[in-house]
This record gives C-alpha cells, structure tokens and sequence, in this order.
C-alpha cells in the first residue's frame, strides 16, 4: 500500500521536500543560537528578579493569581533568595539545551520553563519572547541535536537535510510571523508610501543614537522603509524559493533586522528572527561556511566511547522502538492541531483588525487548547501604522510633609521635559520596562497601575526616611508629524494612597 507521501507524484514530492528541508548543520546552529539567547534572556530578566518577579515587587504572585491564574511554576516562590536559585536551575536546563545533551529532553524542559516564566510576568512579553516560545516548541519536532551536540557524538553522522512535519512546522511560523505583519502593514497607508520606518525613528523611546542619526537622512529612510513594505509582502518567497535566490532572500532579511537592531531598542527580538532565518539557508550555503571535513573534524574515537558511558540504555530496544512508534504519532497529532490553531489564530486577529466577518470563529476546544500552551501570538509590530505617541512618564507623589516630587526622578515635578531626558529611551532601565510600562498605559490595566504605583509607594517609604503620603501616574504626550515631535498633552493614569 506505501504512506500517503509514497502516493504523491515524484516531482510534487521532491518539490514539497525541497521547500521544508532544513539542512543539519542549520539546526544544529540554530539550536546553538537559541541556547545563547536563552541564558542571555535569563541574566538580562535576572537584572530585574525582585522588582519583576519578588512578592516585593509590581507584580506579586498572588496578585497574579487573581488577575490571571497563570499556570506558571514560578509562582511556587517569591523571595530573591529562592527565585535567583529557580533562575540558576533553569539556567542548567538552558545550558543542556545549548550542548545538546540528552536534546529532545532538553527541549522540552526548557519549553516548559520559558513557558513559566512568561506565564509569570505577561505584561512585559514583546515579540522576541514569544517568537523565542513558538520556536522552542516546534523544535520539540525535529532532531535539533543531530549537529554541534553532545548527543552527535557517539552517534553515526546525521543525513545532510531533514524533511518533516516538524521542519515544515518550524520554516512554517517565520512565515506565520512575517505574512501576517505584512498583511497588517498592508491595512495601514503609511508603510505602503514609505514612511513607515521614518515615523517609527521618530519614536524616541525606541530609537537609538544611530537610529536618532538615521532619522536625519529622510532619503534613506524613506528606501528603507519601502524595502521593508516589499521585502516583508515578498515572504512567502522564503518557502517558495530554493537554492541561492532563497539564500539571497534570506540574507536581506538578516541584514533588514540587523540594520533594526542598531537603530531601535528591540530587546533579543533581532537576535532570535536572524536564528531561525539560518534555517532557511540551504545546503550549498553550509558546505561553504561549515564544510562537511570540517564538521567532521572534530569526532575523536576516544571522546565518543567516553560519551556512550553518558547515555545508559534505559529500556529494552524493543520496548523503545514500540514507544517511539506511538510518540511519532502523538507528534504528527500535535503538530497537526497546533498548526490548525495557529493558522486560525492569526487569521482571527487579522480579519478582527479589518472589521470583516465573525469576531471570533475559532472552536472553544481548539482554542482552549492554543492558549494552554501559549501558541496565542499577535504580530502587529509597528503596523497597521507606526505608533504616533511618544512622550515620558512621570510621577508625581506628596510627602508627609507636604513637599511635592516627581517620584521617578527624584528631583520636582515640572511640566517641562526633565533635565537629562532629551533621549527619551533613557527614561526606561531596560527593555523590559519599556514594554512593562507601555502596556501600562493601555486600557484595561487599571489594577497593574495599582500594582506599580503600591511598589513604588513601598520603595521610596523603604529607602528614605519621610514617608510618601500619595503618588499620581501620568504620560506627557508628544505627537509625532511629518516635522518632528508636538506637545499634545498628558494623560492621567492613576493615583494612590500609599499605606501608613
């Protein structure tokens, strides 16, 4: 009889097989990749453990309990002592992951840590967090560790590329990611003129010191702009295509987000869009930047025999290969629904946007089961049209003893933009409070900005010795134009009674 895929024509098979197969040397380097960016994400949220994470915190575990219910295991502590000990552990996972030993287990242990652990501080997740998520779970799918890992080695050498449901999955998301961007971009009408990326430099909060001289070349904005619009509506292309004309496609893709890395304040999100580009680069790519002799190079007989006493049989083979034979179909199952959800998902969001048909068709079970394992993602970075707000944070707060500050500076509170503050990224410590305290401002975070103003109340009332009485949270406005930035106003956001 053969499988369904032996039923298919030669040339449709070898078409299809072409576009969805990822050399291995290009999974063994994304998993390397990913695994830096892993640890590098974990020292960079370990800046912020108490303030991010602690009972001490803006967001405290039973505060996120109530407004949330996450099903994080991160909630099973809330002191800096045992949470920094939960961060070194899952810094371990991470590091396995990263040398591929034991890999599939690996993978799926640091999934589900990173699951966790944006499960418990949602408010400050940008694009790069979750595309980091997706891109872990997929790779439970495919043989991450059959290069560059501790697992390669006492194996035999893996074929040169792999063909999968799982491979088709993982290419499948980056083109999940930029079709649906694209296709916002495409309701709007400021990135179809190419000023897109011209408005976006003027946001000062994201831009950076090249960003900030980049705006001063309207010229070079404006190709620029029009090179994203047209590369991000040709992504298809990077399934379509094969061979070189896929390799060049992909290579301006990696350079369009290094050039973005430079100019704009985007966290790891550059880092982890030029990781799984790599997957996209195919074979006559590698054998020039990682010849198969070099590969090779570096299996010794007495390192593979000392590895094998690493990896105890734990099962009979037969047992082993019965349950293999059911996991590959638990796998197809999972990819299967995951991907149907993902799909349904992103075209949910996207006719939601447009105003067209049912604001939600998407079956409760299929979506119950895409919000339990995090596959909700929304890609509408800068689009349908770049933000046209920019502005600072302020808050104001009264001592006891009548003295008015502002309580983020330290210094009085003023309706001028605050000495030091004419870059205005550097009102923000780091990324993370950037996107924490841009949602802030959104609708329907009234009881976050609660949250953040109690944990300000209760750090200033910790450090200094007259109490603050009561602190206000207010956003003063700049509308970005044509010409450069206007004041437009300030917008109230809360206030609160500091305890006694």
């Amino acid at each position: 009889m053969g499988t369904w895929r032996d039923r298919l024509p030669e040339r449709l098979r070898t078409a299809v097989r072409d576009r969805v197969a990822v050399d291995t040397r290009a999974l063994g380097v994304f998993r390397l990749s990913l695994g830096v960016l892993l640890l590098a994400d974990l020292l960079l949220r370990a800046r912020d453990l108490r303030a991010h994470y602690s009972d001490s915190g803006v967001f405290p575990r039973a505060a996120a309990i109530e407004l949330y219910d996450p099903l994080s295991f991160h909630l099973a502590v809330g002191d800096v002592p045992q949470l920094a000990a939960l961060f070194a552990l899952q810094g371990v996972v991470a590091l396995a992951f990263l040398v591929g030993y034991r890999t599939r287990l690996a993978t799926l242990l640091t999934w589900v840590c990173w699951l966790s652990l944006h499960a418990r501080f949602p408010i400050a997740l940008n694009g790069g967090d979750t595309l980091l998520r997706l891109s872990l779970f997929w790779s439970l799918f495919v043989p991450l560790g059959a290069r560059f890992s501790v697992d390669a080695l006492h194996r035999e050498a893996p074929p040169e590329r792999i063909a999968s449901l799982g491979t088709a999955a993982l290419l499948g998301q980056v083109l999940f990611m930029y079709g649906t961007n694209a296709a916002f971009k495409h309701m709007g009408t400021i990135w179809a003129t190419g000023d897109g990326l011209t408005y976006t430099l003027r946001l000062g909060h994201f831009t950076t010191a090249f960003g900030e001289f980049l705006g001063t070349l309207p010229l070079v904005t404006t190709v620029l702009g029009y090179t994203v619009f047209v590369l991000w509506t040709l992504s298809p292309g990077l399934l379509l295509l094969t061979g070189w004309r896929r390799a060049v496609l992909a290579g301006l893709f990696v350079g369009m987000h290094v050039g973005m890395a430079l100019s704009m304040h985007l966290g790891l999100f550059p880092a982890v869009v030029v990781a799984a580009l790599l997957l996209f680069l195919p074979t006559p790519v590698w054998d020039r930047l990682l010849p198969p002799e070099r590969v090779d190079r570096f299996r010794r007989p007495a390192l593979e025999e000392f590895l094998r006493g690493l990896y105890p049989t734990l099962s009979t083979p037969a047992l082993l290969a019965r349950l293999h034979g059911h996991l590959r179909v638990v796998a197809v199952v999972v990819i299967l629904v995951s991907l149907l959800f993902v799909g349904a998902f992103n075209a949910q969001v996207l006719t939601n946007r447009a105003g067209v048909g049912p604001q939600d068709t998407t079956p409760e079970p299929l979506e119950t089961y895409g919000e339990t394992l995090y596959l909700t993602q929304y890609w509408n970075m800068f689009a349908p049209d770049p933000l046209r707000k920019t502005g600072w944070y302020r808050l104001p707060g009264t001592l006891e003893n009548g003295t008015t500050i502002d309580v983020a500076r330290g210094g009085p509170v003023t309706a001028d933009r605050p000495a030091g503050l004419d870059d205005l990224a550097t009102q923000y410590p780091n990324q993370r409070w950037r996107k924490y305290l841009s949602n802030l401002r959104q609708p329907g975070y009234a009881a976050e900005r609660e949250l953040f103003l109690q944990y300000h109340c209760e750090q200033w009332n910790r450090e200094h010795d007259t109490d603050l009485e009561s602190i206000e949270f207010d956003y003063v406005t700049l509308w970005v134009t044509d010409n450069g930035t206007v004041r437009q106003g300030t917008d109230f956001l809360g206030s609160h009674t500091c305890a006694a």
